[in-house]
């Protein structure tokens, strides 16, 4: 079995008369365009994160749908007054769970 060549030019791969994969520059646009949506929340336990995945999951639908739709209901809520919140000092800053040590 003789060796064939290994043939590389301009993102172009060939062995053996065979073209392989090539590599592309990966076009970022759409990240530029839609990194705006992008939101992330620092201080969510890891069980309330893990409760509305398994709900998303349970109803096939993304987790940030899940999450934006408990928002929404939880500002109409507060809107209506029907959702109290409480600010409670901590030292250096305000909270509304002072016993939580992730802040």
């Amino acid at each position: 079995m003789t060796r064939q060549s290994l043939k590389t030019s301009e993102n172009i791969t060939e062995v053996a008369g065979i073209t392989l994969a090539t590599k592309r520059k990966r076009v970022r646009q759409w990240d530029v365009t839609h990194n705006r949506d992008l939101r992330s929340y620092r201080g969510i336990p890891p069980e309330l994160h893990a409760e509305i995945t398994a709900i998303a999951d349970k109803l096939h639908i993304p987790t940030g749908d899940v999450a934006r739709k408990f928002f929404e209901y939880s500002l109409e809520a507060y809107r209506r007054g029907d959702l109290k919140l409480t600010p409670m000092l901590r030292p250096k800053k305000m909270t509304l769970y002072p016993g939580d040590a992730r802040d």
